[in-house]
């Protein structure tokens, strides 16, 4: 497995571990809850961590394929 492909199912273990440790439990019990923060926030701290290791590459156009575009980023 890529190192890229490993990352990326890093990042979608770490997310849905967010969203399952905050589901059921209201803002204010969130807020009293620092066994739940801490877990969340070491998630999300690996998130960080993760999209950092990505690959920083730009998709190159395939020259012999006169219909495929590359579209730039978009910025919002």
């Amino acid at each position: 497995m890529s190192r890229d492909n490993q990352t990326l199912l890093d990042l979608a273990r770490s997310a849905r571990l967010i969203i399952e440790f905050q589901q059921g439990i209201d803002q204010a019990t969130l807020a009293t809850d620092i066994k739940t923060q801490s877990a969340m926030l070491y998630h999300f701290l690996i998130l960080g961590e993760a999209v950092k290791r990505l690959s920083h590459h730009k998709p190159q156009p395939d020259r012999t394929n006169p219909h495929q575009k590359i579209h730039p980023p978009q910025t919002h």
